[in-house]
C-alpha cells in the first residue's frame, strides 16, 4: 500500500521555445502550445514554454513555426505538418507548417465553420504534430503503430475537436520520461538581463 503523503517523484520537465511564429492567427498559438503541454502531461512529461527573452540555451527545444509547405511524405511517414530538423551546430528543431496544416483542415473539411474555431482547430493540428516531432526528439525516429507516435493518421482525426487517439502507451510514455534531460537551475541574472543570440 502507498502512503497518501510519502512524497511524489516530480514529472521530469521539459522545456520548449517557441521560437518564430509567422502569422499565426489569434488563438492558434495558444491551442498549439495547450495541446503539446497536455499530450506530455498525459505520459509523465510536464512541458513548459520558455520565455522568448531569456538566452538561448542548448537544453532548450525549439520549435519553428513557418508558413512554407513541407516535404510530402515518403510513403512512410505522412507527418506533412511538421518534421525534426537540426541547426547549424546539431540542435534539434521542430519545424511545423501552417500552409501544411491548414491543408489538413481543408481535407477534414473543417475550413467552414467560424474563424474562431478554425483557428483553435488549426493549433490543435499544429500542436499534435509538434508533440509527434517531441516525441522523435525524445524517442529516437521509430515510429509506433498506435497514439502520437504513429505515421499515419487521416486528416480527419487529426483535425478532430476530440483526441482520444493520441495517447503514449505505457511502455514508450516510459521511454519518453526516461529520455527527458535532467533540469539545469536557472541563473537568476540571466533571467533579468536576458542577451539573445543570433
Amino acid at each position: 500500500m502507498v502512503c497518501p503523503h510519502a512524497p511524489q517523484a516530480a514529472a521530469p520537465r521539459l522545456e520548449l521555445r517557441l521560437a518564430a511564429v509567422a502569422a499565426l492567427p489569434d488563438g492558434a498559438q495558444a491551442a498549439l502550445q495547450n495541446e503539446v503541454q497536455r499530450l506530455w502531461q498525459r505520459a509523465g512529461i510536464r512541458v513548459e514554454w520558455a520565455e522568448t527573452g531569456r538566452p538561448d540555451d542548448a537544453a532548450v527545444f525549439r520549435v519553428l513555426v513557418v508558413s512554407r509547405t513541407m516535404a510530402a511524405g515518403d510513403g512512410a511517414h505522412t507527418w506533412p505538418v511538421a518534421e525534426l530538423l537540426h541547426d547549424t551546430e546539431g540542435r534539434p528543431v521542430a519545424l511545423a507548417s501552417i500552409d501544411a496544416a491548414e491543408k489538413v483542415l481543408a481535407v477534414a473539411h473543417a475550413t467552414e465553420e467560424p474563424a474562431r474555431m478554425r483557428h483553435h482547430r488549426l493549433g490543435l493540428v499544429l500542436g499534435r504534430a509538434v508533440a509527434h516531432e517531441v516525441g522523435h526528439r525524445l524517442l529516437g525516429t521509430a515510429h509506433g503503430a498506435l497514439g502520437l507516435m504513429r505515421a499515419r493518421i487521416g486528416a480527419a482525426e487529426f483535425a478532430d475537436l476530440r483526441d482520444g487517439g493520441f495517447e503514449l502507451d505505457r511502455v514508450t510514455a516510459a521511454a519518453a520520461v526516461a529520455a527527458v534531460p535532467p533540469s539545469r537551475p536557472r541563473i537568476a541574472a540571466l533571467d533579468r538581463d536576458p542577451v539573445l543570440r543570433r
